[in-house]
């Protein structure tokens, strides 16, 4: 009797380390196939990523499959000739926002044209403290009828007929007002314009709208210039660039000034080599495809 319960301990323990072993093996192989399928397989990560939130994906940096686009756009082009002039002559892709009625808006937006860059029309708007922020000639204000603000803007487009598109010039108290803003939008739908959101307010239902009502649109990502000295621009281009390595593209807003020009010249060689630097009709197409 002795034995026979020795043998169905052995029996018993031996079944144990069989089992054991067998578990162990099969956590072995698990840890193996996620660290050679998740690990190395791409579309592993990405259907891993899809089940997490836009902001987790965009909180940390990767790099895009691609190099990044961006697109430039010069704004208030029109008021004077040498700074713009100075920066069509860059050999950039830089866009160009002309304000309407100004003493050289028409004859620089036919030069931008000309050496085939993107124009936009830079549309004056209602900013806060209309007292002290004049939009110039060619404005849209909130006091007035819808009918005199198409009767403007049809003005503003016929001064330059060569424009792709449509991005605000000061407008931080339009651009908030919904009725307003989708009365514009459907008017450039209507001519089948591009809508840029430049943003001069965070409060802004531009993109927003424009999006709904179908228009090809897109907002600003980085103002360029607001210090205006080469070294702060630059840390500005940098922001650019790294947004645009992280997500694929980016939108940047400069002016004619002194400085910016020297800054785009000094980071000239990053332009064309780290990013494709592209027009912004060509951006958004891209970006509408992803």
């Amino acid at each position: 009797m002795a034995k026979k319960h020795s043998k169905k301990r052995k029996s018993k323990s031996n079944l144990y380390i069989t089992l054991l072993l067998t578990l162990v093996l099969f956590i072995s192989i698990a840890f193996a196939l996620y660290f050679i399928f998740l690990r190395t397989n791409p579309t592993a990560r990405n259907s891993r990523q899809g089940q997490r939130s836009p902001e987790e994906i965009d909180a940390k940096p990767y790099k895009t499959p691609f190099k990044p686009r961006i697109a430039i756009i010069i704004d208030d082009i029109g008021n004077q000739k040498k700074l713009a002039l100075a920066l069509m002559d860059l050999k950039l892709n830089l866009s160009f926002s002309v304000m309407p009625f100004r003493p050289f808006s028409r004859e620089l937006a036919l030069k931008a044209a000309a050496l085939h860059h993107d124009v936009l029309l830079h549309l004056p708007m209602e900013p806060y403290n209309l007292r002290r922020w004049n939009p110039g000639p060619g404005a849209l204000l909130l006091s007035m009828s819808q009918n005199e603000m198409g009767r403007i803007l049809d003005q503003d487009l016929t001064e330059l007929p060569m424009v792709i598109g449509v991005n605000n010039h000061m407008g931080s108290k339009f651009t908030e007002n919904v009725p307003a803003m989708t009365y514009v939008l459907k008017i450039l739908k209507s001519r089948h314009l591009i809508w840029l959101d430049s943003l001069t307010s965070p409060k802004s239902v531009g993109f927003r709208l424009g999006r709904k009502l179908g228009l090809r649109t897109a907002s600003r990502d980085v103002f360029l210039d607001n210090t205006q000295s080469a070294a702060a621009i630059t840390v500005q281009l940098n922001k650019l660039i790294n947004l645009a390595d992280r997500r694929g593209y980016a939108i940047g807003i400069a002016h004619p000034h002194p400085s910016t020009l020297k800054a785009l010249r000094l980071n000239h060689e990053r332009l064309t080599q780290k990013v494709i630097l592209i027009g912004l009709q060509q951006l958004i197409a891209e970006k509408s495809m992803r």
